[in-house]
């Protein structure tokens, strides 16, 4: 009579399971960034029509990095996205746009993955800014996150669509809605914003843009907490 030795399915299974999974911790672990993004590059002054270039490092492999401009008047001007490397690396190539307004301004870099603003500033040399029409108002000019501002900007063209943002102290965009706004007779365009409970303190800035005239007002405000 053959003895046969038992079959031990169940420990090569456990071993096939336990390999299979500490190779699936050790590329979400390689997928990580193995360090805090950084910035690399430094511009102070820069001619309209110049490209700038910095190097980003630090973010996730693959990952999608947006990038936008805060102009001298705090408005913003998308910029290209790029995509970082299998090291979490992408060089960041910009161009500034010709005729460009003279002043102070602003590059965020922003991982869609890893949701850390990096910020650089710079002065452009450009063209002088165009007159401004009659002041925005808001009111409150400052007020508790949870309260309501109201705000009544002028100089946009009667009945056209404008779309509006708002930038956050740390240059992140806080809140968009894009072409849902009619403005009412004469070009003055009313709407409401309330920051929730837990916005961040400090300055923020809502940024309005007529579709048809592209005249862009931005209207600086405080939340408190």
């Amino acid at each position: 009579m053959v003895t046969q030795r038992p079959r031990r399915f169940g420990a090569t299974v456990l071993l096939v399971l336990t390999l299979l999974g500490a190779l699936g911790v050790t590329a979400a672990a390689a997928a990580e960034p193995t360090a805090a993004p950084t910035l690399t590059g430094s511009f102070t002054l820069v001619d309209d029509g110049q490209t700038i270039t910095y190097q980003a490092s630090g973010f996730r492999q693959h990952e999608w990095i947006a990038t936008w401009f805060t102009l001298p008047d705090q408005s913003v001007m998308n910029g290209p996205n790029f995509r970082a490397d299998e090291h979490g690396a992408t060089p960041i190539d910009i161009r500034i746009p010709r005729h460009s307004v003279s002043g102070e301004w602003s590059l965020t870099v922003y991982g869609l993955e890893g949701k850390l603003p990096l910020v650089a500033r710079f002065t452009v040399v450009g063209v002088d800014p165009p007159p401004v029409a009659a002041a925005p108002l808001v009111a409150p000019a400052a007020g508790p996150a949870g309260g309501t501002f109201r705000f009544t900007v002028g100089g946009f063209e009667e009945w056209e669509i404008v779309s509006y943002w708002i930038t956050a102290p740390d240059s992140s965009i806080a809140y968009a809605l894009p072409a849902t706004l009619m403005v009412g007779r004469y070009g003055v365009a009313t709407l409401d914003w309330t920051p929730p409970a837990d916005s961040m303190a400090g300055r923020y800035v809502i940024t309005i843009q007529g579709l048809g005239s592209h005249v862009a007002r931005a209207v600086p405000f405080d939340v408190q907490r």
